[in-house]
């Protein structure tokens, strides 16, 4: 993959990354908000049910606090009357009553004194229509109900024997009486408050309806409870006040209610929805969840303080409702009355601004991803231009680099500095690098040249020097040749004058003989003298090659040492080209390889120029001792041509005494031992010098040796130059 591609695809990458935590950001917060919104409708409809409900409440308060204003005044009115006009009175004649329970409808006969005030009985008058001494007096005043009960037995029931309270069928409900025990097992509240001798306010079950009520203990003079006096209103009487707890509407769907909380009435309706409910019981209905919420509303209501409202959920499903919804209760209990008030509604009646909120951090959501979109979309053009503006010097860089690393590289091009960043940087100091990379490689080459030229120079003088010693060798031989004749010529000289002196007698015969054997011996000396000047002329030449050959062997030593120059700043070269390849980085992998192919190169230019170097100096060794071994033939060859030349005098002197044979045998005795004498000196002078040109052989069989061995080290080093020039002959400098 480019660094472009990469480029884009990390900041790809990095801006989705951003984006991905941005959304999950405003998502997850949206998340909390949400549940912080609903969290905060479920308070809201907590307080505000509880506020409503507090607020029921007071104004039952206040209606409470009325109605017990009215019934104090109309109980003081009552007992300021009843006491003007004397009190209760028993008389002693009794009256029987068939006494019927209130709550039970279970009727009991008794006979019980009857009662008069002001002197007159209060009768048992169940016509309303009759008008009824003192209770109607009251009745008016209070715009009330007025009642006198009498203490029916020890118990404490209290049987109505006069009163305003009418029965369903419309006639005064004397003869019913509350008993001191509800049928619950509990006493009833109003007795058990008249027997200990308090007055009771509150709300009481009257006959068969319930009233707001105030009862006065009537005691005797011993101070004995016998009856109570009673006001009271009737609660239904505060229609108006539940009229419009009918009709309070709290949201959308909710409303106040009233239950029982008590009694035979406990979860009765007493305020219902616009009143449908009027009356019916709820206490056993269930919930979606198998729940009685109106029980446990009642428990909760009972169970907390007067006025504190308490909340209750539960699940509630309507008819045509498909699924049930959660709905919320506060609910507070008014003991005054025995109510258990409160307000309902459905939670979800609160969820509408947490929706419009939860809307709004949707669309919030959907906002922030559209911006995200739109952010990766530029940051996406933005990332593509600035990676083509990053790639492009790289990829300039890249393609130099690989030219270089495959050794087509041109040196000379170089990357145009774009910016001032790190990009305009890299480019830069690879120009840089680029230059320090030209000047290398440029000294290369020409180091690579000289290289050529001097093996060049080696193969021309090792050719030289190998012709040299062919020609010394040949010579040698022809040398070698020519000394062995003379020996051979020496020796017969030898025998001859060994006959001579041995065979005096004949020397007579022999004069003719001898005359054309000194002819011949001339003859051998003149060639003697011409092989041994042409020997010395051969051993000046050799001398002269040899020497040529020693200046060659310097030349080269020379040569060597400016190799070995070279290979060694060709391997410090290597060496810089490596350390800045190292400091390219990657870029300069490629080259690495090239400057450490060049430093191997050099290596082997070194080592072969050591090779080379030993070679030449066995070469001057040899030069020198061939020269010296030359100098000591020409020195042996002087010595055969002046031993020629003794020969051609002793020749010439021989002629003399054959000529003068005859008459002086004596001296022809003395040239012949003489003459011996001087053939035995010459051969061991031909001896000596085919020796000598034995050695000399030698030593030209050596310079051709080491005249081919140098031929193969400059062959050596003509291919290093080759294999540099290869090398480095791809790059333009």
């Amino acid at each position: 993959m480019s660094i472009g591609k990469k480029i884009l695809l990390v900041s790809l990458l990095g801006t989705v990354a951003c984006a991905a935590v941005i959304v999950g950001i405003v998502s997850v917060g949206r998340t909390y908000l949400d549940g912080m919104v609903l969290d905060e409708a479920d308070r809201t409809a907590h307080s505000q049910c509880e506020a409503t409900t507090h607020d029921v409440f007071e104004m039952l308060s206040v209606q409470q606090a009325l109605t017990t204003q009215q019934l104090n005044s109309a109980i003081r009115f009552t007992s300021s009357l009843l006491k003007e006009k004397g009190g209760v009175v028993f008389e002693e004649d009794t009256v029987a009553w068939d006494a019927k329970n209130q709550f039970t409808g279970d009727v009991a006969s008794v006979d019980l004194p009857r009662v008069s005030i002001n002197g007159e009985w209060l009768g048992q008058n169940a016509d309303p229509a009759t008008p009824a001494p003192f209770i109607d007096d009251v009745a008016d005043w209070s715009y009330g109900t007025c009642t006198v009960f009498q203490r029916m037995n020890d118990a404490g029931d209290m049987l109505r024997v006069a009163t305003t309270v009418e029965k369903t069928d419309g006639a005064r409900a004397i003869g019913t009486y509350i008993p001191a025990t509800n049928p619950d097992g509990q006493p009833n509240a109003v007795v058990s408050t008249l027997l200990s001798g308090e007055t009771y306010y509150g709300r009481a079950f009257v006959v068969n309806k319930w009233y707001a009520t105030a009862y006065e203990p009537v005691v005797d003079a011993e101070g004995r409870v016998v009856g109570a006096v009673y006001v009271g209103m009737l609660q239904e009487e505060a229609a108006e006040l539940a009229q419009r707890l009918q009709g309070l509407q709290f949201g959308k769907s909710g409303y106040v209610f009233v239950l029982g909380g008590s009694g035979s009435h406990r979860g009765q309706y007493i305020v219902s929805q616009d009143g449908e409910q009027n009356g019916e019981n709820v206490l056993e209905i269930v919930d979606a969840n198998g729940q009685q919420p109106i029980k446990a509303i009642l428990e909760k209501a009972l169970a907390a303080e007067p006025g504190e409202p308490v909340v209750h959920e539960y699940l509630w499903r309507n008819e045509g409702d498909a699924e049930p919804r959660e709905r919320i209760a506060a609910v507070t209990y008014f003991e005054p009355w025995d109510w258990v008030v409160g307000v309902t509604t459905y939670k979800d009646d609160f969820y509408a601004a947490a929706e419009t909120t939860r809307s709004a951090l949707g669309w919030m959501l959907v906002c922030v991803g559209l911006g995200a979109v739109a952010v990766i979309a530029v940051v996406a053009a933005a990332a593509s231009f600035a990676s083509r503006r990053i790639s492009t010097p790289l990829v300039a860089m890249t393609d130099s680099l690989k030219d270089i690393a495959q050794g087509e590289g041109d040196l000379t091009k170089r990357l145009e500095v774009m910016s001032k960043d790190e990009t305009g940087e890299l480019a830069k100091w690879f120009n840089v690098f680029m230059d320090k990379l030209q000047g290398i490689i440029g000294q290369v080459v020409q180091c690579a040249h000289s290289l050529d030229a001097t093996s060049g120079e080696l193969l021309s003088t090792s050719s030289l020097l190998a012709a040299g010693a062919d020609e010394t060798t040949g010579k040698s031989a022809s040398v070698a040749a020519a000394t062995e004749e003379m020996a051979v010529t020496m020796a017969n000289m030898a025998s001859s004058t060994e006959e001579m002196t041995t065979n005096l007698s004949s020397i007579s015969n022999a004069v003719a003989e001898m005359t054309a054997s000194i002819d011949e011996i001339a003859k051998n000396a003149e060639v003697a003298s011409t092989v041994a000047t042409n020997a010395n002329q051969l051993a000046d030449e050799s001398n002269g090659t040899i020497g040529t050959l020693g200046e060659a062997a310097t030349k080269i030593g020379h040569v060597i040492e400016v190799i070995h120059d070279i290979a060694e700043q060709t391997n410090l070269l290597a060496l810089n080209a490596t350390i800045e390849a190292a400091r390219a980085g990657e870029a300069g992998k490629g080259f690495v390889v090239v400057a450490e192919e060049v430093k191997e190169l050099a290596r082997q230019t070194a080592v072969a120029t050591e090779e080379i170097g030993a070679s030449v100096k066995d070469i001057q060794s040899s030069s020198g001792a061939a020269v010296a071994s030359i100098a000591r033939i020409s020195e042996v060859i002087s010595e055969m041509r002046q031993a020629s030349q003794s020969i051609a005098s002793a020749v010439e002197e021989q002629s003399a005494t054959t000529r003068e044979i005859a008459n002086n045998l004596s001296q022809t005795t003395g040239a012949a031992s003489n003459v011996s004498q001087g053939v035995s000196d010459s051969a061991s002078a031909s001896k000596e010098v085919s020796q000598n040109v034995v050695g000399v052989d030698q030593a030209a069989k050596q310079t051709a040796s080491g005249a081919a061995t140098t031929r193969g080290y400059g062959d050596n080093l003509a291919r290093l130059a080759g294999e540099i020039n290869e090398l480095v002959g791809g790059f333009k400098v």
